[in-house]
C-alpha cells in the first residue's frame, strides 16, 4: 500500500482498484499488444497501417487511455503556479527570473512522457516536449494538434510503439533508441540499482548505467537548448554514441 501525504494534513491513499483493474487490463490483453508491437517494428507498412496497430495496442489498457486526461491537467495547474510565481502573486524567490515568456519544456518519463507531448498539444505555453519511452495512451484522439518539437527516446524493449506518433507531427520531430537499455534505464535505477531481479524482468539493460546516464542527459540537454534558449547543437547532426540510433523529421 501507499500514501500520498500533503502539507495541510492530508493523506490520499493508492487506488487499489484501479492497480487490480489495470493488472486485470495487461493480462487479459497481453497477446493483442504484443501481436501489434511485433507488427509495428515491420518497415513495410502504411501509414494507416501504422495507425492502426498502435491504435490496436492502445486500446488494451482503456484504463491507461482514460487517466491521461487527469495528469495533463496536473501539468497545465503547475504552469498557471508558475506564472503566478514568476509574477509574484505567489510570493518565492523566484519572482521574475523563470523566463516565462521564452516558452517552457516538458519531459517525462513512461506514461509522465506520453502525459508531456499530449500537454504540449494542448498548451501553447508549452514549447517543446520529451517522451522518455512511454507508450502514447490516449493520443489518437482529435482533440491532440502534434505540431510542437518534440522527442520520443525509446529503450529496445519495444521498437516501434511511438512510430506514429513520430509520422504524423508537423513540427520538429526526433527518435532515439538507445541499444541494450530498457525501461528502467530511463530512470535513476540505470545507475545504482540493477539488481537481478530487475534484470530478470527485463525492466533494466545490459547498457553501462553511466554510459545511459551520459546519453540521456546529452540528448535531453541539446533539445531544451536547441528549442528553449534557440542554441544550435551538432549532437543531432553528429551523433557520437554507436549506442544510439536516431532519426528526425523537420518541419519545412
Amino acid at each position: 500500500d501507499g500514501v500520498a501525504s500533503y502539507p495541510d494534513g492530508r493523506s490520499i491513499p493508492v487506488d487499489l482498484e484501479s492497480i487490480k483493474q489495470l493488472t486485470k487490463q495487461s493480462r487479459t490483453n497481453s497477446k493483442i499488444f504484443s501481436k501489434n508491437i511485433k507488427l509495428l517494428a515491420r518497415n513495410d507498412l502504411t501509414i494507416e497501417q501504422i495507425k492502426e496497430y498502435t491504435e490496436n495496442y492502445l486500446n488494451t489498457s482503456q484504463l491507461m487511455n482514460d487517466k491521461v486526461e487527469m495528469w495533463v491537467e496536473d501539468i497545465r495547474f503547475i504552469i498557471d503556479i508558475l506564472e503566478k510565481i514568476d509574477c509574484g502573486i505567489i510570493e518565492s524567490q523566484f519572482a521574475h527570473k523563470l523566463a516565462l515568456e521564452k516558452g517552457i519544456g516538458v519531459f517525462g518519463q513512461s506514461y509522465g512522457g506520453a502525459v508531456s507531448v499530449l500537454s504540449c498539444c494542448l498548451d501553447d505555453r508549452l514549447k517543446c516536449a520529451i517522451n522518455m519511452d512511454g507508450a502514447m495512451y490516449g493520443g489518437i484522439n482529435d482533440k491532440y494538434k502534434y505540431r510542437q518539437p518534440t522527442m520520443y527516446m525509446d529503450s529496445d524493449m519495444l521498437p516501434g510503439r511511438s512510430r506514429y506518433f513520430f509520422s504524423i507531427n508537423e513540427g520538429d520531430t526526433y527518435y532515439i533508441m538507445i541499444k541494450d537499455s530498457k525501461h528502467l534505464d530511463y530512470s535513476d535505477y540505470t545507475y545504482i540499482h540493477k539488481t537481478w531481479l530487475l534484470k530478470s524482468m527485463q525492466l533494466v539493460g545490459k547498457i553501462d548505467g553511466g554510459l545511459m546516464i551520459r546519453i540521456t542527459n546529452d540528448y535531453v540537454r541539446s533539445f531544451f537548448d536547441k528549442y528553449i534558449k534557440q542554441i544550435d547543437t551538432l549532437l543531432f547532426e553528429q551523433n557520437p554514441y554507436p549506442e544510439v540510433v536516431s532519426e528526425k523529421r523537420l518541419k519545412r
